[in-house]
Formats: C-alpha cells, sequence, structure tokens
C-alpha cells in the first residue's frame, strides 16, 4: 500500500492550473491520500478512475472548475473532507441550463460499462456547489452516510441508474438561491436512470432536508429505466418550498 499523507505540523497546499487535475490516475489499488492538506484552483482536484481501495481523507477541496473529485471502481472511501466552491465552469450559466454540468463529487461506473461498487462517501462536509453536489451512476453496493451538504444546483444528492444504495443520516440544506437553476432550487436527494439500468433498492432512512425545492424526487427519463423497491422512512424535510417527496409516473 502507498500512502501520501502530510508531515507532522506541516501545512501542504497543492495549487493547481485552470486546465489540469491536481490528482490523476487509473487503475491504481491501495493507495491513500490523507491530510490535513489543502487543493485548490484546478480543472479537478482527484480524477482516479478503474480503482481500487482508494482512502481520500481529511483534504480541504476548493475553487475548482469541474468535479472537486471523480472516482470510479471498487472499495473506495471518500471521508472526512472539507468541499467548497466547484463546479464553477457552470457558474455563469446555472439559471438557465437544466443539464449539461458536471458534478460536485461524483462516482461514476467503469470505463468498461460495468457498475463501481462498494464506494462510500461518508462525513463530508460540501458545499456550494454549481453542479449536484453528490452523483452516483451506474454504481452497486454503494453508500452515502452522515455527511453535510449546502448548496448543491439541482440536486444536493443524486442517484442515477445505480442499485442497492444506502443513503443514511445526511443533513441537506439550500439557504442561497444563487444556485438555483431554470426550475428554482435544487431537490434534497434526486433519483432517475439516464439508460437502461434501473433504480433497484434505494434505502433513504434518517437525512433532514432543510429549504429545498422537493425534499426527494423521483422523475422519469424517456430513454430511461424505471424503479423498484425504493424506501423512504424516519427522514424530517422542513421548509420545503414545493412538496416534500414527490414520484413522478415512469413514462414507459
Amino acid at each position: 500500500p502507498i500512502k501520501i499523507k502530510s508531515a507532522p505540523n506541516a501545512q501542504v497546499y497543492f495549487i493547481g492550473q485552470p486546465d489540469e487535475c491536481i490528482f490523476e490516475a487509473e487503475r491504481l489499488q491501495y493507495v491513500t491520500f490523507e491530510g490535513p492538506m489543502v487543493l485548490r484552483d484546478a480543472l479537478c482536484g482527484f480524477k482516479i478512475v478503474d480503482s481500487s481501495y482508494i482512502n481520500i481523507t481529511n483534504i480541504s477541496i476548493d475553487n475548482i472548475s469541474q468535479q472537486a473529485i471523480l472516482i470510479s471502481g471498487f472499495l473506495n472511501i471518500i471521508s472526512q473532507n472539507d468541499i467548497k466552491g466547484c463546479v464553477l465552469d457552470n457558474k455563469q450559466d446555472a439559471k438557465r441550463k437544466q443539464s449539461g454540468w458536471s458534478q460536485c463529487l461524483a462516482v461514476w461506473g467503469l470505463s468498461n460499462g460495468e457498475f463501481s461498487s462498494y464506494i462510500t462517501i461518508s462525513q463530508n462536509k460540501i458545499s456550494n456547489s454549481y453542479g449536484e453536489a453528490v452523483y452516483f451512476l451506474n454504481c452497486k453496493y454503494c453508500n452515502v452516510t452522515g455527511n453535510n451538504i449546502t448548496n448543491g444546483l439541482s440536486a444536493n444528492i443524486y442517484i442515477d441508474s445505480s442499485k442497492d444504495i444506502q443513503i443514511i443520516q445526511n443533513v441537506l440544506r439550500i439557504n442561497s438561491t444563487e444556485y438555483d437553476n431554470k426550475n428554482g432550487k435544487a431537490c434534497g436527494i434526486a433519483l432517475s436512470s439516464d439508460n437502461y439500468h434501473h433504480l433497484e433498492r434505494i434505502n433513504i432512512e434518517n437525512n433532514i432536508i432543510i429549504g429545498t425545492r422537493i425534499g426527494i424526487y423521483y422523475f422519469p427519463q424517456y430513454m430511461g429505466g424505471t424503479y423498484k423497491e425504493v424506501k423512504i422512512y424516519f427522514n424530517t424535510l422542513w421548509n420545503v418550498d414545493y412538496t416534500p417527496i414527490l414520484f413522478r409516473t415512469p413514462r414507459h
């Protein structure tokens, strides 16, 4: 295993370039990035794909044009990071666009089209994103737990075409109109299927959702899949503009 870690009492800064990621790799195994350290002023913070046993923890990421963290693979953990000011590329167009931006903390499927799996997003603080704050696409047996997320665009958590997902004990807030898109404020948790994979076995439990447009929202895609076994219980939804929970009828 490899550990990239700050020395005791050191102040470590990685200042990037507007057209480059600070850490970019593929097919890594058993690598830990452990702060305290600061990543800022780059195209993206981490872009690590098709990789396993990656641990990113206790890192501050700020002022990022696209994703603060993009990861795919198996058995990866993203925890206890402080992420703010990302997807800045979308800042000027946010209020006009309904789609077409990147995400702040993104988990994608593998490059061969298979699912990523066993990825945990836990105890992170994420704020002020001009894209979805946390995004899962083609992921199975993945968790987003204990995060504090404020001011995403479109959705604070967006689960897309994924299976066996746990969304537990997150605090999701919108407290500024700066991050509205064409539809208005973000949803707390959004669910959909942009491809033919169905959403299956999604557990949404003990989350606090404050000040969003819709608390928990399923919306169908014209060419996408549908959903089954979505469980929603013991959540607190407060000061929601439109409706706490909305599931639209699948189109096919």
